[in-house]
């Protein structure tokens, strides 16, 4: 069973845009390191290392949101009593 930071990590990763989401992918995942992301991404080494410090700091913010939770939608009772004006009705 996955923990609610596991479930909040992967949602966090599907919403990426794709060369995010292949650089997170490849780095955490698979292990590569931030050249050899570069190389498979045909990206400069300054940039992977620059978003993959920028996702992270966003990651770790999506995580520490608290979640939020699901409220009943409110019930509105009408009086019957007080009929609803004719632009309502």
């Amino acid at each position: 069973m996955a923990t609610l930071d596991q479930t909040r990590i992967r949602a966090f990763v599907q919403n990426l845009n794709q060369i995010d989401r292949y650089i997170v992918l490849l780095h955490y995942a698979d292990g590569l390191s931030e050249m050899e992301i570069a190389a498979v991404l045909q990206l400069t080494t300054i940039r992977v290392h620059a978003r993959l410090g920028e996702l992270r700091d966003a990651m770790c913010g999506f995580i520490a949101r608290p979640a939020i939770a699901r409220r009943p939608a409110p019930v509105i009772h009408r009086d019957d009593a007080d009929p609803l004006p004719a632009a309502f009705a």
